[in-house]
This record gives structure tokens, sequence and C-alpha cells, in this order.
């Protein structure tokens, strides 16, 4: 269950997938630890019981961010130039976060088309199902135009706009609350951190 601290009941169902994935990936004592939502003695007790300054640690948060998507995708690529925030192996597994984002599949793309009622076989005479780069807010492809004019397309990510929207307000909540109630939070203003993201994405 969550504390009455989430402001935003909308909010709710993205406040379990953020637990959800940092549970399973071993973070699930964060939450606990600022009563943000209530995990059973057993898995607290395993997952207080991890190494922060381990590498072992450090990958399995990259992977959490990963999963999470876009807006935390470009939070790790922000701490990632961060030493003075962050120890040696985080810097090193979120600097991962620069290169290797994870493209949607091609029939995302033809969906998110079709959605703004665009054909792509009608636009196009060819189209490269591959994109040529992934970043956290959208891939590119190649294509050709019917003229023969060699283009690169741009494609968001579905559902992008809400979906970062509501994770910065999750974050800032989160950060206001890491300020409130630890000298780490205060010191290093975490919240400056996550205006700077937003401001950046």
């Amino acid at each position: 269950m969550f504390g009455k601290r989430l402001s935003k009941v909308s909010h709710l169902p993205r406040y379990r997938e953020v637990a959800n994935v940092l549970i399973k990936h071993g973070f699930g004592f964060v939450f606990d630890r600022f009563t943000l939502i209530k995990l059973n003695y057993r898995q607290i007790k395993t997952q207080q019981q991890v190494n922060l300054r381990s590498p072992y640690v450090a990958r399995h948060l990259r992977e959490a961010f990963e999963e999470l998507g876009p807006a935390f995708v470009k939070l790790g690529q922000l701490l990632s130039v961060r030493p003075d925030l962050l120890t040696e192996p985080y810097v090193e597994e979120f600097e991962k976060l620069q290169d290797a984002v994870p493209p949607f599949p091609y029939e995302q793309v033809l969906e998110l088309c079709r959605e703004e009622g665009l054909i792509i076989d009608e636009l196009f005479a060819s189209f490269e199902p591959e994109p040529i780069a992934a970043a956290s807010m959208g891939q590119v492809h190649e294509a050709y135009l019917k003229t023969g004019e060699h283009v690169v397309v741009k494609v968001q990510r579905p559902n992008i706009e809400e979906q970062v929207k509501t994770d910065l307000e999750i974050m800032m909540e989160l950060a206001k609350l890491l300020e409130k109630r630890t000298r780490w939070g205060r010191l290093y203003k975490v919240s400056e951190i996550v205006a700077e993201l937003s401001e950046a994405i």
C-alpha cells in the first residue's frame, strides 16, 4: 500500500510500475525506507543486505532505468556525467545508456503512423524497418520519397509525452522527499537535478 505522501491519485498506477521494477532489481528497500510502499519483511530484509557500492548493484539500477523508459534513461545519462554524485561503478553503468538504448519494434512504428492517419507505403517509395539510431525519446529511420529523395524520419516513442510528464512529476516528488529526509538529498539538491532533467527533455 502506498503512503499518503503521494499527492496525485492519477500517478498511483505509474508509482506501482516504478516500485515493481525497482523491487525486481533489488531496490525495494528504498520505497520501504521512505514509507512509499510496504513490502513483506523477508523481501525488505533481503534487499537491505545489498552492497550499494557493488558494480553488480550498479548494473541492476541501470537495467531498471532502461526498463522504466525514456525519462529514467535520460536521468541515467545525466547522472553519468556527475562523478561528484555517484561512485565509479554507477558512472560506468550509466555511461552505457548514452549508446545502448534499444529500439522499439517496426510494428509499433507502423501503428504510430496509422494513428496519425499516415500510411508508410503511400508516403515513401521505401522505408528501412531497422532504425539507424535509437535514443531515449525516439529513433531514426532511413527512407526514400517517391521523388527519389533520400530522407531520414524521426519517430517518437509510443505514448512518450504523457509518460515522461508523469515520470518527471514523480521524480520531483521523490527528490523533494529525499531533500526533506536525507542529508545527501539536501547536500546535492536533488530537486535541482530533476529540474535540469526536465529542461533537457
